[in-house]
C-alpha cells in the first residue's frame, strides 16, 4: 500500500486536545450493574458502584443504595464491569494510547522503555493527556548489539551497576535483561537493582546456565524468548517447570507473537485481517507482507507452545498476558484481547486467564489500588455487554471504560479511534511552529525532502541553505519523524569554508524539547546542552582538522534522520574530483534514550566520501553506537546531485529521500 502523505499530526497534541474536551468526573454513581469483582470466581448482580474523587467508595445492591444528589449516574443497564485490564508487555508511543483504553487495558507495561514513553507517563499522571497507566522498564542489559543503533552492549560489573544506576536516576519504574546478557553482568545487574529497589524482567539469558538463571533474583521471563526457539522448548520441560515452581518464577508468553509466527505463510490475508489503519506509516511499513521473511509453508509448532503455556498454568506457575503490541502484525491494545482468547482455547480457563489479567498482574506489580473491584481501590473499570466467565469473546464486547477519573462509553472510544484514523493520514502543515527559525531571503536556497521507507512516505525535512559574508554559510534544517517516537528536531549549522564553527539543535518530543549547542574550539568540540530527564551536560571532545558536527540521531530507526548530514558531507566535499575520496571525522549529537552515561550525549565516527560520477556520491560510514560497526558492513549511501547546493535523491537499503519539486 503506498501513501501520498506522511503522518503529519503531532499525536501527543491531539490526545491533549482530546483530554481537554473530556471533563474528568468527581462523584459517579454506576449503576445496574453485574459486578465480577475478581477476589473471587464470582459474580455480583444489580450493584450500584459509588466513586468519589477516583476511588470507590461503595458497592452494594442498587435496591439498597441511594445515589447521593451530584453523581453523574451510569447505567450499566446489565452489563459485566470487571477491573481494568493490565497488559504486562507491550510498546507504548504517542500514536497508539487510546488503542489500549478502546480495549480495556488500563495499565500497561511498556519493555523495553525509551525516555518519549517517560514523558507520556508523566502527562497521563498529570491529566494532559489521555491514556492508560503506562509502567516504563528501561534501560536494556544487553551483552550484544541489538536491533537499535544505540543500545549499547555492557561488558564488565562496572557497566552492569552503571546501567542499572542510569535506569533509576532517570525514572524508570524498573529495568530489562535481554537474552544476549553475559554471565559477568548478569548477577551485578540483578544484585545493584535489588539494592537500589528497581524491579527486574526480561528475557530468558541464553548465555548463563539454566540453573543459575532460574536460581537468580529475576523473577519473570518474557515472551519466552531463551526458552523456545523455534517455537520448541531449548530445555527439559519437566526440569524447567519444577525449577519455575520451586523458584516461584512468572512468565508472560506473549502467545499472540507465537500465533503470528504459526500464520506467516499466510501473512498477506493476515495483513489485510488487522486494524492496520491504526498504525503509523514508518511501522506500517516494516509491517508490509514484502517485508516480511517468506516462510511457506509454516512449520511454526504453535501448539507446542500453546501446549507449554497450558502445562504451566496447570503447575501453578504465575502467568501473565503481555502481547508485545507493535512487533510486525501485532496490533497494540487488540491483540491483548487476542492473547487472553489464546490462552482460554489453550485450555486455561476463563477466570484464571481474567485473574492473570488483572489481580495478579497488580500484585506483581506492587499496584495495590487496582486489580480488583473493592472499596478503596481506584475506579479502574470496563463495562462489559456479556459475562466473559461464561464466554471469554465478551471481552470485546465494551460498553465504556473508567480510567483515571474519567467515564468513556463506547460512543465516545468509537470517536476517538475514527479521529485517530482520520489523524494518522491527515495533511497538515508540520513546519507552522517553526516559522521564526525558517525564514528565507534572497540569499536563501530551500529544499524540501520527502523520506519512504518501503515505498511508504514516513518523514519530511526542510532544509535552507544561506549564503552569509566572507562565503560563509549556514545550513538550517526541520526534521519530522513519524511516529513511533514522533518528535521535530530543528539544527543549524554554521560553516566556514570547510570548517563548521557550531552547531545549534532544538529537539521537541513528547518527553520534552532538548536543546544542545556545540562549538568548534581548536583541536576540540566543546557541547553544552539540556535534556529531560537527563538534565544538564557539558562535554569537550578532542576534534582533529576536518571534524565535522553532525545532526543527531532522533529515532530508534536512525537511517532516517540523516539528510542533513548527507548535505554537509556533499556540500564540504563536492569539489573532489572523480573517483577521488575524503575521509573525515564527525561528531554526532545522540538524542535517544538507549545509551547510559556520556555516550548518550556525543559520539564519533570515521565517515568516507567518494565521487562516483559527475552527479553521483558515494557516503560510507560505519553507523555509531556500537550496533552498526560491531554487526553490519559499512553503511553505503548512494547520494545523486542536482547542482552545486542540491541533493536529488538519497538511496540506502529501502530507505529513499527524494527531493520534492518547490
Amino acid at each position: 500500500m503506498h501513501y501520498k502523505h506522511i503522518t503529519v499530526v503531532f499525536f501527543l497534541f491531539v490526545l491533549c486536545v482530546a483530554s481537554l474536551k473530556l471533563k474528568a468526573q468527581n462523584q459517579v454513581a454506576i449503576v445496574n450493574a453485574n459486578v465480577v469483582p475478581m477476589t473471587s470466581e464470582i459474580v455480583l448482580k444489580a450493584q450500584t458502584i459509588l466513586i468519589s474523587n477516583g476511588t470507590i467508595t461503595d458497592i452494594n445492591s442498587s435496591k439498597s443504595v441511594k445515589v447521593p444528589n451530584g453523581y453523574r449516574v451510569i447505567d450499566a443497564k446489565g452489563g459485566y464491569v470487571l477491573p481494568g485490564f493490565i497488559n504486562m508487555y507491550t510498546h507504548v508511543n504517542e500514536a497508539n494510547l487510546m488503542l489500549y483504553l478502546a480495549n480495556g487495558q488500563t495499565t500497561v507495561r511498556d519493555i523495553p522503555s525509551h525516555i518519549n514513553v517517560l514523558g507520556l507517563r508523566e502527562q497521563i499522571k498529570d491529566g494532559k493527556v489521555i491514556g492508560p497507566r503506562i509502567i516504563a522498564y528501561g534501560l536494556r542489559a544487553t551483552g550484544a548489539p541489538a536491533p537499535y543503533h544505540s543500545q549499547q552492549p555492557i561488558f564488565n560489573i562496572d557497566q552492569a551497576k552503571a546501567q542499572v544506576r542510569e535506569a533509576k536516576r532517570l525514572g524508570y519504574d524498573g529495568m530489562y535483561v535481554y537474552a544476549t546478557c553475559l554471565p559477568e553482568t548478569y548477577k551485578p545487574i540483578l544484585d545493584e537493582a535489588k539494592k537500589i529497589g528497581l524491579p527486574i524482567s526480561g528475557h530468558f539469558p541464553i548465555f548463563i546456565n539454566e540453573n543459575t538463571v532460574l536460581k537468580s533474583k529475576q523473577p519473570e521471563f518474557t515472551n519466552l524468548t531463551g526458552i523456545t526457539r523455534g517455537g520448541k522448548l531449548v530445555m527439559d520441560k519437566a526440569k524447567l517447570i519444577s525449577l519455575l515452581k520451586h523458584c516461584d518464577k512468572a512468565v508472560t508468553p506473549s502467545l499472540a507473537v507465537h500465533k503470528t509466527w504459526s500464520l506467516s505463510h499466510k501473512k498477506d490475508s493476515l495483513y489485510n485481517s488487522i486494524y492496520t489503519q491504526y498504525i503509523p506509516p514508518k511501522l506500517r511499513a516494516t509491517w508490509k507482507p514484502d517485508t516480511i521473511p517468506n516462510q511457506s509453508p509454516s512449520k511454526y509448532p504453535y501448539a507446542n507452545v500453546a501446549q507449554f503455556v497450558k502445562d504451566l498454568s496447570d503447575n501453578n506457575i504465575q502467568l501473565f498476558l503481555g502481547s508485545d503490541g507493535g512487533y510486525p502484525l501485532v496490533v497494540p491494545g487488540f491483540a491483548y484481547l487476542d492473547e487472553m482468547k489464546l490462552f482460554v482455547e489453550a485450555g486455561i480457563s476463563n477466570y484464571k486467564t481474567l485473574k492473570y489479567a488483572t489481580v495478579d498482574a497488580a500484585r506483581f506489580l506492587k499496584l495495590s489500588d487496582v486489580g480488583t473491584i473493592e472499596i478503596d481501590k481506584r475506579a479502574e473499570l470496563i463495562v462489559l455487554g456479556a459475562n466473559p466467565l461464561k464466554d471469554i469473546s465478551a471481552i470485546k464486547t465494551i460498553e465504556g471504560v473508567m480510567h483515571n477519573h474519567h467515564w468513556m462509553d463506547k460512543d465516545h472510544l468509537k470517536n476517538e479511534l475514527l479521529k485517530l484514523d482520520k489523524s494518522i493520514n491527515r495533511v497538515n502543515d508540520m513546519f507552522h511552529d517553526w516559522k521564526p527559525k525558517l525564514k528565507t531571503n534572497s540569499k536563501t536556497t530551500q529544499l524540501n525532502y520527502n523520506f519512504y521507507s518501503n515505498d511508504v512516505l514516513v518523514g519530511q525535512q526542510r532544509i535552507l541553505i544561506d549564503s552569509l559574508e566572507n562565503n560563509n554559510i549556514s545550513i538550517r534544517s526541520v526534521m519530522v519523524v513519524d511516529a513511533p517516537d514522533y518528535r521535530h528536531t530543528y539544527s543549524c549549522h554554521r560553516i566556514n569554508g570547510k570548517t563548521i564553527d557550531s552547531l545549534s539543535i532544538e529537539n521537541k518530543g513528547s518527553e520534552g524539547t532538548t536543546r544542545v549547542n556545540a562549538f568548534k574550539k581548536q583541536d576540540s568540540v566543546l557541547v553544552l546542552g539540556q535534556s529531560p530527564f537527563h538534565g544538564k551536560f557539558s562535554y569537550k571532545k578532542f576534534a582533529p582538522p576536518n571534524t565535522q558536527l553532525w545532526n543527531p540521531f532522533i529515532s530508534r530507526y536512525f537511517e532516517l534522520d540523516n539528510m542533513v548530514n548527507y548535505h554537509l558531507a556533499y556540500v564540504l566535499n563536492k569539489r573532489l574530483k572523480l573517483n577521488e575520496a575524503d575521509m573525515f571525522k564527525a561528531i554526532q549529537i545522540e538524542l535517544n534514550s538507549e545509551e547510559y552515561g556520556e555516550k548518550y550525549i556525543v559520539d564519533q565516527a570515521m565517515v568516507t566520501i567518494i565521487k562516483t560520477s559527475e552527479q553521483d556520491f558515494r557516503l560510507i560510514y560505519p553507523g555509531f553506537s556500537g550496533y552498526a560497526n560491531r554487526t553490519r558492513l559499512p553503511f553505503n549511501v548512494l547520494i545523486k546531485t542536482a547542482d552545486a547546493h542540491k541533493i536529488k535523491a538519497v538511496l540506502l537499503g529501502d530507505l529513499k529521500i527524494v527531493l520534492v519539486d518547490n
